[in-house]
């Protein structure tokens, strides 16, 4: 079918929201089961409600599975509010995006899309050279300058680039001159290549996320999943629970071993001195612990008799799918859920300072693919205290 109207999005769970408002743009008299009819359930087949698409009352019922922002609500012509499913990994929003085409609604490469605030959309009649615009916050409206017809619209959104590009090249050089004319800005640069099992647990302190996450790819039994470098197996004698554990010489519990017994300093910045938890993982909306994870909590809680003075904090993450307030609330709970298996596991609860859900905030690594998605889908430790 002739494509009506062009879809431009930032993200795939805003932009499958962009396809539903752009089917009511092009048919204003749509009921809720004409929306059911036209976007089925087989589309999207992730969480347990039986529909992609509800009145806002029932997808209550559903708790984090679908956009629960009033401004994100799609308003039919009856008065009657909807809402759409919200968790759109890569496959599903690829079948909704072609489902979409029969309709003549056609979805802009991201490369195609006009720079506008993150976490919107942008609906564009293609026949009336008007654009319709949606944006999910007021403040997040769409910027005027590619706002042009169809001919000259290419070239105004490629000079924004350029011109956004040479200004960043114009940043980074000023603040590396400021940094080179300053002794504090001096660093001793880290050799990435694997480092020796026998080195990292006998010498200086030395992070291993960048080490970790470099290395990292998907499980192949589990899109959900990503599987960290363990590296060689080692031996960690720990005397106060009169046992071994033998863990890989890059894996949580011994970065978190390394970390007590070199006495580093902790890391006083927020954002610093985080240990992703490499084997914990948690299914989709979930904060049930598997085997897996339960097992490294029960090493960590061993690793932490050892130094008994030694005080945690534990951060839950999620990716960047899903709205901000659900995200907040499953990274929370699964942040508690490794605070009370710690407890559980004879650790004492005032050696856990704090248990915090960040959502999705400070992602590990930027991007839409699955394997990014996976990396800050994580539980973290920090030591604030020893």
């Amino acid at each position: 079918m002739k494509t009506k109207i062009r879809v431009y999005g930032k993200d795939q769970n805003r932009t499958a929201l962009g396809i539903v408002n752009a089917y009511v743009k092009l048919n204003p008299q749509a009921t809720v089961s004409e929306l059911q009819q036209a976007f089925p359930q087989s589309l999207n087949t992730v969480g347990k409600a039986k529909e992609l698409i509800l009145p806002v009352s029932e997808a209550n019922k559903h708790a984090n599975e679908f956009f629960d922002a009033p401004e994100d609500f799609i308003t039919l012509h009856d008065g009657q509010q909807v809402t759409l499913k919200y968790l759109w990994v890569k496959a599903a929003f690829d079948a909704i995006r072609e489902h979409a085409l029969q309709y003549g609604i056609d979805v802009a490469k991201i490369t195609e899309t006009p720079p506008f605030k993150e976490g919107s959309f942008r609906l564009e009649m293609v026949d009336e050279k008007a654009p319709v615009h949606h944006a999910t916050h007021a403040s997040a409206a769409p910027e005027a300058a590619c706002v042009v017809p169809e001919t000259k619209k290419k070239k105004c959104c490629w000079l924004w680039w350029l011109l956004g590009l040479l200004l960043l090249a114009l940043l980074l050089f000023l603040l590396c001159r400021k940094c080179c004319r300053h002794e504090s800005c001096d660093v001793t640069p880290i050799e990435t290549g694997i480092i020796n099992a026998s080195d990292r647990l006998s010498g200086k302190y030395v992070p291993y996320q960048e080490e970790r996450l470099s290395q990292s790819i998907l499980d192949t039994n589990d899109s959900l999943k990503v599987v960290y470098p363990t590296g060689e197996i080692i031996p960690i004698k720990l005397p106060h629970s009169d046992t071994t554990i033998y863990v890989g010489s890059l894996s949580t519990e011994a970065e978190l071993y390394h970390f007590l017994s070199q006495h580093t300093p902790v890391y006083t910045n927020e954002k610093e001195g985080w240990i992703t938890m490499d084997r914990t993982y948690f299914q989709f909306n979930s904060t049930q612990l598997d085997e897996n994870a339960t097992n490294q909590v029960k090493n960590i809680a061993m690793i932490l008799k050892e130094f008994p003075k030694a005080k945690i904090n534990v951060a839950g993450f999620t990716d960047y799918l899903g709205t901000p307030q659900a995200n907040l609330d499953v990274s929370r709970e699964r942040a508690m859920a490794i605070k009370n298996q710690l407890i559980s596991d004879k650790t004492p609860a005032e050696n856990i300072v704090e248990a915090k859900g960040y959502g999705s905030e400070f992602p590990v690594c930027t991007g839409e693919d699955a394997l990014c998605r996976a990396k800050n889908r994580r539980v973290d430790i920090k030591v604030v205290s020893e």
